[in-house]
């Protein structure tokens, strides 16, 4: 009996212990809280790194630690290469709460068509305390606005969205949960380039210009025209002209799409008429059965590629070679919402494809 009695003291005295060492680790946890709360970041990390593994302390300790670095004015960095200006800032939010990244980037730009400058700006918010047992998320928006010379681009894109941290693959995308693109780019008729003659009407070829158009009379102004049927091999498929891309993507069905690419000259422009689907409502086009937003930078990329497999034709690269002067397409439309490729798109390619073959003719 007596020792039982021993041995049940024995087991309440361990227990005693055991109690105060987890009411001490529990008031222990509670100070850091308070310390870290209050901005005294490196006491609350110590306190921290003394807990051990008891709760996420170990989590704590290193979002203290990277607190105290980011106290005061926080990190930042500038540098700038060629036309680019960039900053990059991190800093404590003004509760204490999340650490806010700020990501800037301008850059101006000059040649034949214009001048003008680029502003992309980027914040994200990334809340501390967040272990991977339950996830983390960040916050954020850009905005885009750029303006030139010949055309005025006064467009934003705004985007906000949450998104799980401790599950994403570094390099994949990450979708906004809310996105607003607004303003239009519009043509300034600054007199600069005048394709006008005294009645009126347009005209073909300039001194410095030619005016491209499948219907014009002047040689240059029909042969670099998008529908001159240059054959070329796009991705595996065979174009009859760079106009048959941009009016089969209009079509949903891969075997409808093919059969347009075998088209040239205007009969690949009316064929449009037979696409069972109107990709203005919705700004999709289609290649190959997947869908595509024509205001995306996957689709510019698209057609960076189109005119690249373009002038591996080379009666179409020699024709972009040969041509002295700055290309101009004043009948093409000016809004993407009205076309798949707009004057001004068509005018960048094809000036950008020219200077490179010049520079590159070797």
């Amino acid at each position: 009996m007596k020792r039982f009695v021993r041995l049940i003291g024995v087991l309440l005295t361990l227990a005693m212990v055991c109690g105060t060492l987890s009411g001490c680790k529990s008031s222990d946890y509670e100070k850091a809280q308070k310390l870290d709360s209050e901005g005294k970041f490196e006491e609350a990390r110590d306190i921290y790194l003394s807990l051990g593994d008891y709760k996420n302390s170990a989590w704590l300790a290193k979002f203290c630690a990277l607190k105290a670095y980011l106290s005061g004015d926080g990190y930042t960095y500038d540098y700038s290469y060629e036309e680019r200006q960039v900053h990059i800032s991190a800093c404590n939010t003004e509760d204490n709460t999340s650490m806010l990244i700020t990501f800037s980037l301008t850059t101006t730009w000059s040649d034949w068509y214009s001048t003008g400058e680029t502003n992309c700006n980027i914040s994200a918010t990334i809340p501390y305390g967040m272990g991977a047992e339950n996830g983390a998320y960040i916050e954020g928006n850009s905005t885009f606005t750029s303006k030139s010379e010949y055309i005025t681009n006064d467009v934003s894109d705004n985007g906000s969205g949450t998104w799980d941290i401790a599950s994403y693959v570094d390099g994949a995308t990450v979708p906004w949960d809310e996105y607003e693109h607004s303003g239009i780019g519009t043509f300034l008729p600054t007199g600069r380039i005048t394709a006008l003659d005294e009645n009126g009407k347009e005209k073909d070829e300039g001194e410095k210009w030619i005016n491209v158009g499948y219907k014009h009379s002047g040689s240059y102004a029909k042969i670099l025209s998008n529908l001159f049927p240059y054959e070329f091999i796009f991705k595996g498929k065979k174009l009859n002209s760079i106009e048959s891309f941009f009016q089969g993507i209009k079509f949903k069905d891969s075997k409808l799409q093919d059969i347009v690419f075998t088209y040239g000259g205007l009969d690949s422009n009316y064929i449009q008429a037979c696409s069972e689907y109107n990709w203005k409502e919705d700004g999709i086009i289609f290649w190959q059965g997947n869908k595509i937003n024509r205001y995306s930078q996957e689709y510019d990329d698209l057609v960076d590629e189109l005119y690249v497999s373009a002038i591996q034709n080379p009666l179409y690269r020699n024709a972009l070679k040969n041509c002295t002067k700055d290309i101009i397409h004043t009948m093409g439309k000016k809004e993407k919402s009205e076309t798949t490729f707009t004057r001004y798109e068509f005018e960048r390619e094809l000036n950008c494809l020219k200077e490179f073959l010049n520079i590159h003719s070797d």
